[in-house]
């Protein structure tokens, strides 16, 4: 899909692409391993010389990859994440557009340094903080805390504002990560609790996306039953740094603290199953196009 968005696409004088198709699937079925396999990829384009990474995926899970992709990311060079609302038969398709915009704000210089970002309909986000606030609209992403940090004005980035970047995170094992379990739970109007009941025997970290300010109802709160946790596997044990990540109440931002977690939680004393995260949460010269459905 990215190569036929790509092909005769005019992005500038001194702007070339390299298109590699890395998976095509549904990006619902995305996992943790196959981001960290494009951040693999587009770490071995940059020590080859590519001043810019973009990668256009299916916009259901695009928050989330962008918040992991942004930190793990341990270059300067920028990596944009796009993708499109219509596909290419329907009038007034939006991926062309959403390509060529994101190339133009990764080749600029003035997005080195930034990180990870999502660029839709013109609007530049900073990945930390963009929302996929609508499931329709060709304008679907939004940045509730910081609102944009840019637009693409007539195919120019005008990056207006900066976010501070946070270390990324690094150290950590993927083997590890693949084992680890991180539960995400939403609490309800008369919540009781009971789905949190044995939750320690079956995984090592809950996020619990709470009303308000972190309020949840008493019966929810309660002492729950005690299992048994599973035990740790100390061969994958590994220290890993975690710094900035945050979370917010009841939005889809609670999932990249999930995700922070996890990788956190991958990296210390306890093995345990991200997978189940995705799952939960939701039931140089030259440029290279790193590119993904």
């Amino acid at each position: 899909m990215a190569a036929s968005w790509s092909a005769g696409l005019e992005v500038g004088a001194g702007v070339d692409l390299d298109v590699r198709d890395v998976r095509a699937v549904p990006s619902a079925n995305l996992s943790f391993g196959d981001v960290l396999d494009i951040v693999d990829a587009a770490g071995a384009a940059v020590a080859d010389c590519a001043r810019g990474v973009v990668l256009t995926q299916g916009t259901d899970t695009l928050e989330e990859t962008a918040f992991l992709i942004d930190s793990v990311w341990t270059h300067d060079v920028p990596f944009v994440v796009t993708g499109a609302m219509r596909n290419p038969t329907l009038p007034g398709a939006d991926g062309p557009a959403n390509v060529f915009a994101a190339v133009r704000v990764a080749a600029s210089a003035a997005a080195r340094g930034r990180g990870a970002l999502v660029v839709f309909n013109d609007e530049i986000h900073a990945a930390r903080y963009a929302r996929k606030a609508h499931s329709t609209s060709t304008a679907p992403f939004g940045s509730p805390d910081v609102g944009p940090v840019g637009h693409v004005v007539e195919g120019a980035p005008r990056l207006l504002t900066g976010v501070a970047r946070v270390r990324p995170i690094t150290g950590f094992s993927r083997t590890a990560l693949a084992a680890t379990r991180i539960a995400l739970y939403t609490t309800t109007l008369d919540d009781d609790g009971v789905l949190l009941d044995k939750l320690a025997a079956t995984h090592h970290g809950l996020v619990v996306a709470a009303f308000g300010v972190g309020h949840v109802p008493g019966a929810a709160s309660a002492p729950r039953g005690r299992g048994r946790r599973p035990r740790p596997d100390r061969r994958h044990v590994r220290r890993a740094r975690l710094e900035g990540t945050h979370s917010q109440s009841r939005d889809g931002s609670l999932v990249t603290a999930a995700m922070a977690s996890c990788l956190a939680g991958s990296s210390t004393s306890r093995t345990t199953n991200c997978r189940d995260l995705m799952c939960s949460s939701r039931s140089g010269s030259g440029d290279t196009a790193c590119s993904r459905r």
